[in-house]
């Protein structure tokens, strides 16, 4: 396992156990209930792709899942991010509250010209299936069920491309929808390793 894929696991770990307890702390009266749910995902053609935990508000479950992920797999840089996204869309149970979140944690871009910029390491250079990054953003910024997207960057310059396009389809709603891109450095420079396996982080409060 990675020295980077372990550290991100730890930094979920913490979210999940370190909200509860703050939010208990600060707030003790407020009937809040925080749900989290987990997307490992992998490249097309690597068997499987997807590793799922659906929303639970079991800490535990959801600690024990992430312990069962390994890094493997990959042939080229780029990844299904995409995929990844529709997959997490689709998830069962997301709730009809004003505070739904995705953080999507990875190393690479996805694939395609609009999302990465060395299309002579793509394996799918004209993109991968039928999503595109307007049709997720349609979907992530569907009226009534607004999600705020947060990515966790651990490669800058290899995710540059992918980055401002998010960007720029939520700056684009953001006085209609109130919600935003937010990008977070995950770790130093030193800390960077590559490898093929990478996160969507859920988190659905109720």
């Amino acid at each position: 396992m990675s020295r980077w894929l372990s550290a991100a696991k730890d930094q979920m770990k913490s979210i999940i156990e370190g909200i509860n307890k703050l939010i208990e702390k600060e707030y003790p009266s407020l009937k809040l209930q925080l749900r989290f749910a987990i997307v490992g995902y992998r490249d097309i053609g690597d068997r499987p792709q997807f590793f799922t935990q659906d929303f639970t508000d079991k800490t535990n479950q959801v600690i024990t899942f992430l312990n069962t992920l390994t890094a493997s797999g990959g042939g080229d840089l780029p990844e299904d991010v995409l995929g990844a996204l529709d997959r997490c869309l689709t998830l069962t149970n997301w709730s009809n509250t004003n505070a739904r979140f995705i953080v999507l944690i990875t190393d690479a871009p996805g694939h395609g010209p609009e999302l990465n910029n060395n299309l002579s390491i793509d394996r799918h250079p004209q993109g991968a299936g039928t999503h595109t990054v307007n049709s997720i953003c349609d979907r992530l910024l569907k009226k009534d069920a607004e999600i705020d997207l947060m990515f966790c960057r651990i490669k800058p310059k290899a995710t540059a491309k992918m980055e401002k396009a998010f960007q720029t389809h939520y700056d684009a709603q953001k006085d209609e929808t109130g919600k935003v891109f937010t990008t977070i450095q995950l770790f130093d420079d030193k800390q960077q390793e590559t490898q093929s396996f990478h996160f969507v982080f859920v988190l659905d409060e109720s």
